[in-house]
C-alpha cells in the first residue's frame, strides 16, 4: 500500500473528537468576520462591505488549562441571521464575551485577544452525521477575582 509505511503506533490524542462538557480557562485567540461565497470562506474582517445575513463571526478560543490546555474551540455568531431568534443568541453571545472582557461595541476585534475568561461548553441533544454531537458555548464570563493559577473552578452554570 505504501512505499514508506507510517507509524501509526503512539499517536497523539485525538483533537478532534468531541470536546468534552465543562467549564474552562481560554482566551480569544482570533476574530475573523467571514462569508461564504460559492463555497469558499471570505475574510471580510477589515472590510468596509456592508454585513449580510451570510456573515459569519467566527471566533477562535484557545484554552490555557487543564487537561484541554492547548487546544482550540470555534464559535460562530451569526449576528445579521434572517432568524431573529437565531441573531438574537448571537449577539448576545456577543454582549457576553465583549463584558467578560471589559469592553464594549467600539472594541475592535483584536482588543478581545489574549484576555483570560471563562466559558462552558455543552453538548447539543443533535449530532453530526458522524454521530458526534453539536458542541456549543452556552456561557462566557469573566474569570473571577483572586483565583490562582491552575485553581479548579466550579461555576453553577
Amino acid at each position: 500500500m505504501f512505499n514508506n509505511t507510517p507509524d501509526l503506533n503512539n499517536l497523539p490524542q485525538n483533537q478532534f473528537a468531541p470536546f468534552p462538557e465543562g467549564t474552562y480557562k481560554a482566551i480569544v485567540e482570533n476574530i475573523m468576520r467571514l462569508r461564504w461565497v460559492n463555497g469558499q470562506k471570505e475574510d471580510l474582517t477589515h472590510s468596509k462591505i456592508p454585513e449580510t445575513e451570510d456573515d459569519i463571526i467566527d471566533i477562535k478560543y484557545q484554552i490555557i488549562e487543564g487537561a484541554q490546555q492547548g487546544r482550540p474551540f470555534f464559535d460562530n455568531l451569526r449576528l445579521w441571521h434572517s432568524n431573529k431568534t437565531a441573531a438574537n443568541i448571537a449577539k448576545a453571545r456577543l454582549k457576553e464575551l465583549l463584558q467578560s472582557c471589559n469592553k464594549d461595541l467600539q472594541a475592535q476585534f483584536e482588543d478581545l485577544y489574549n484576555i483570560p475568561l471563562m466559558i462552558t461548553i455543552k453538548h447539543s441533544k443533535d449530532v453530526d452525521r458522524n454521530g458526534n454531537p453539536y458542541v456549543n458555548i452556552t456561557k462566557i464570563a469573566p474569570i473571577p477575582k483572586n483565583t490562582p493559577t491552575g485553581a479548579p473552578i466550579d461555576f453553577p452554570f
